[in-house]
């Protein structure tokens, strides 16, 4: 049971690190700054100023290829609005679709590593005197606009009266914002330079600093924090990590269950080989003078050695039925750890009983070998 549930784990935890999160997160530094409510709160226009000073101080960093300003960025915030569109029957707030939504700055998808799959991303022309756009993933089109072109359609993230209005500028490829092991959620960018915050008198939201190193990030961040804190340093910055860093940790409790669980199995075959080996040494000791009175009428060494090691094997062959239906039953309750693998997947079944078989193979031969080298006399005289 052990050695299934280890190997499911395993295989999972695979298909975890090799999923496509659609984003780059290799040589990718973020850190965390959280505007000043006394300073900030209701000033669209001093958080845009803000935003563009710290893009203009980073960006000029040497080490540094692109920059970006985000409300939140996959895996380390997952924001969700309301929203509604245009032509579209009248929904209650209470029955309005949701979507996590994000500000970004120009420059935010390159430094990301995402691609835009149709339409445009935001550029240094939508600023606040400019119709308000946005960019939507590619869930949020194959739910809400299957087999139509959502670029030129409206939409508005959060009710307001007069509804503001987006217009789709560009479709971005799916982001597993919520966790690499989560299904993608539908996703909304607006452009931060238009408007930072979508309630005009509401706190600042706190924003993230992106920057894409041209080798090692984490040599960029002291560089990174000193030139934001000459932009305003009453702005305390926080949270300075490389987005590899985040993914190890998004996935640190599957990787934490994979190791108990592989120990366990691990300390489990070992016992089962222990005491595999155990029996058939107690069995060939009590059949020392039977083994010798065979071998005394003409039996070979090799059939001595089949015949214990054949003894042995159908104990372990009971066991491994046995252990089979258990497992059969244990792995199904280990559906919501498992992402990609069936909880009896063929093949981790079949390398988990070939691991035991082998293991047992190994200790029945070694009690097997010795009795097939028992002297017929001394087996005799011990009679």
């Amino acid at each position: 049971m052990l050695l299934a549930g280890a190997g499911l784990l395993i295989r999972s935890f695979y298909e975890i690190a090799h999923v496509d999160a659609g984003f780059n997160p290799e040589r990718l530094l973020t850190m965390r700054l959280a505007p000043a409510s006394f300073k900030y709160r209701g000033r669209n226009d001093l958080q845009i100023q803000l935003a563009r000073n710290i893009l203009h101080e980073v960006s000029g960093l040497a080490g540094v290829k692109t920059a970006a300003v985000s409300t939140d960025v996959p895996l380390l915030g997952n924001p969700i609005y309301i929203m509604r569109f245009e032509g579209r029957p009248p929904v209650t707030p209470s029955q309005a679709p949701v979507a996590n939504y994000f500000a970004v700055t120009p420059g935010f998808f390159d430094a990301m590593g995402m691609r835009i799959r149709r339409g445009r991303a935001f550029t240094e022309r939508d600023t606040a005197d400019s119709p308000l756009v946005a960019v939507v993933n590619q869930t949020l089109v194959d739910r809400y606009f299957p087999g139509q072109d959502p670029v030129g359609k409206r939409l508005e993230i959060a009710f307001s009266t007069p509804p503001n209005w987006r217009e789709i500028v560009g479709v971005a490829a799916d982001v597993r914002s919520a966790g690499l092991d989560q299904d993608t959620p539908v996703q909304v960018y607006t452009a931060y330079l238009q408007k930072p915050a979508l309630l005009g008198n509401a706190a600042p939201p706190a924003i993230t600093v992106l920057a894409r190193a041209a080798q090692d990030p984490a040599s960029l961040g002291a560089a990174v924090k000193s030139a934001i804190l000459g932009v305003d340093r009453s702005q305390p910055v926080y949270a300075v990590q490389p987005m590899t860093e985040v993914v190890a940790k998004s996935i640190a409790q599957r990787r934490l269950s994979l190791i108990l669980l592989a120990f366990f199995a691990l300390s489990a075959l070992m016992l089962a080989s222990v005491g595999v080996y155990g029996v058939m040494s107690y069995s060939v000791t009590e059949r020392t003078g039977e083994i010798g009175i065979r071998m005394a009428l003409g039996a070979r060494q090799s059939q001595v050695l089949l015949q214990v090691g054949t003894q042995g094997m159908v104990l372990v062959m009971a066991g491994l039925a046995a252990g089979l239906a258990a497992a059969m039953v244990f792995t199904r309750f280990m559906n919501s750890l498992l992402f990609r693998v069936n909880a009896r997947d063929p093949v981790t079944f079949g390398v988990a009983t070939g691991t035991l078989i082998a293991v047992s193979l190994f200790a029945c031969y070694l009690p097997a070998r010795r009795a097939a080298k028992v002297d017929p006399i001394i087996a005799l005289r011990s009679e």
